[in-house]
């Protein structure tokens, strides 16, 4: 997964990649790795996403996913001149703004009037080859976020929560009603930072940590086959690599060590 960021938020003079540009770079080097691409849907008219996870798409084979992200980080936005939206109103944004973005990537001419976005008649070619589009992956434990994971996710991301909170979360939204046709699975993401790896008791699966002269993927053997097997019986479908804010030659060296500069 790559994270959606314009500045770094651990430190805002570190060095941060551009979401969009590393995923398709990242694209070309893999025939089997998903890769996901977190996006915050502020950022983008749903029509240039949709467009670029499509190019994405293309160069990956299909093995291009999004995860929609409906928070901030504050001091991005703020820089930036990027409108602030309330809580609630960013998930109503968010689900327009899905909604759009899956149309455009099902072959149809799509049209939209609505309060937040303008579009006629727009198509676009080719489609997609992941089929039916690519994975969406959603998160957050709001009613709202919640909510919109029911009906328009593919898979629920739970971030390294303990093992009976994930049951209750996974059994509640098993219980809500789907617009999408197809059963909502579930992840379990892990924890990016360092000193949870040197923790047992840490919930995490595995982390890529990369700081100034030092490239390493880090991974407790035994926090990680437990916590894996302790999801997957409450019910987590995949389990997600996470990428920090500046590991493209890390990700690089684990996808194709062979070519890594």
């Amino acid at each position: 997964m790559i994270a959606q960021h314009i500045i770094n938020p651990l430190n805002n003079d570190y060095h941060q990649l551009e979401t969009w540009s590393a995923a398709a770079g990242l694209a070309e080097a893999t025939e089997r790795i998903e890769l996901i691409g977190a996006v915050k849907p502020f950022f983008f008219h749903p029509a240039i996403l949709a467009k670029i996870a499509l190019g994405i798409d293309e160069i990956s084979h299909g093995q291009f996913s999004i995860n929609l992200i409906s928070g901030w980080y504050m001091p991005e936005m703020e820089q930036a001149g990027l409108i602030i939206r309330a809580h609630n109103d960013r998930y109503r944004f968010s689900r327009k703004w899905l909604r759009i973005v899956k149309a455009l990537w099902g072959d149809e001419n799509v049209s939209f009037d609505g309060d937040y976005f303008r579009i006629k008649e727009l198509h676009f070619h080719p489609g997609p080859i992941a089929r039916p589009h690519p994975r969406v992956y959603l998160g957050g434990e709001s009613e709202p976020a919640r909510a919109l994971a029911a009906d328009e996710a593919d898979v629920y991301l739970i971030n390294g929560r303990p093992i009976e909170l994930i049951r209750e979360i996974v059994a509640d939204l098993r219980r809500r009603p789907r617009r999408n046709v197809r059963p909502l699975r579930f992840g379990t993401a892990g924890s990016r930072a360092r000193e949870l790896l040197e923790a047992e008791s840490a919930d995490f699966i595995v982390v890529i940590y990369s700081s100034p002269g030092w490239n390493r993927t880090w991974a407790s053997s035994f926090s990680v086959n437990i916590k894996a097997r302790s999801w997957r019986v409450a019910g987590s479908w995949c389990q997600i690599l996470t990428s920090p804010f500046r590991c493209a030659r890390s990700c690089r060296n684990i996808i194709r060590p062979d070519t890594a500069r």
